[in-house]
């Protein structure tokens, strides 16, 4: 029931955070509105200055700002959703943690571990058979438009999820055996560290 709840509550702020947005924004661009509505909000209920809310703070987000009945999340459930975010039970919330609170999507952990054990295997033997370095390998990430990967030319040389699902295939050769393109997408968002829709070098290499 407590998780239930947690994720009903997760729900209606990220469905408030995307009232009065077209939609239609790039995910980097939606998603720091959406960094930015939860700022704006969390300062506006912390009425000491403290950079911290506590319970009847969080409350007041709940109820006066957010709009969010309690036949829709009632006293208790907002207390276990306070206190899935106060982990060291202090009785006050940064912003950092409700903002990962937020976006914090649930997951199969154990299903997806051996999903990214899978892909980075493949990704080794690939490397293996091409012969090809790590310096290597990054350079080809970088030249992905010259390669034919890029749809869009002139942008910041990162890849959506199709992109990467094609510099698997074609630069690295794994095979839709090797990591079939279900595979892929799993392993896109655990890369996509910043959530932003896109994978640079950076966060494919440290993958």
């Amino acid at each position: 029931e407590e998780q239930g709840t947690i994720r009903r509550v997760r729900a209606l702020l990220s469905l408030a955070a995307k009232k009065g947005h077209t939609g239609q924004e790039p995910p980097k661009e939606r998603r720091q509105k959406e960094t930015e509505f939860f700022k704006k909000l969390f300062v506006e209920c912390d009425r000491n200055g403290t950079g911290t809310l506590n319970f009847s703070e969080v409350t007041q987000m709940i109820r006066k700002r957010l709009k969010i009945a309690e036949r829709l999340v009632s006293e208790r459930q907002l207390h276990q959703f306070f206190n899935s975010i106060d982990r060291d039970g202090g009785g006050d919330i940064s912003f950092h943690e409700f903002l990962a609170f937020v976006r914090t999507q649930p997951r199969n952990h154990r299903l997806n571990e051996l999903v990214l054990t899978q892909v980075k295997r493949a990704v080794r033997l690939a490397i293996q058979r091409r012969g090809m370095t790590l310096v290597q390998l990054e350079a080809r990430f970088n030249r992905s438009a010259e390669e034919g990967i890029i749809d869009t030319a002139g942008g910041d040389g990162a890849l959506g999820p199709e992109e990467m699902r094609r510099f698997f295939r074609k630069i690295l050769e794994v095979s839709a055996h090797e990591a079939p393109d279900r595979n892929l997408m799993i392993a896109f968002k655990a890369m996509d560290e910043d959530g932003g829709g896109s994978l640079d070098a950076e966060e494919f290499m440290d993958f």
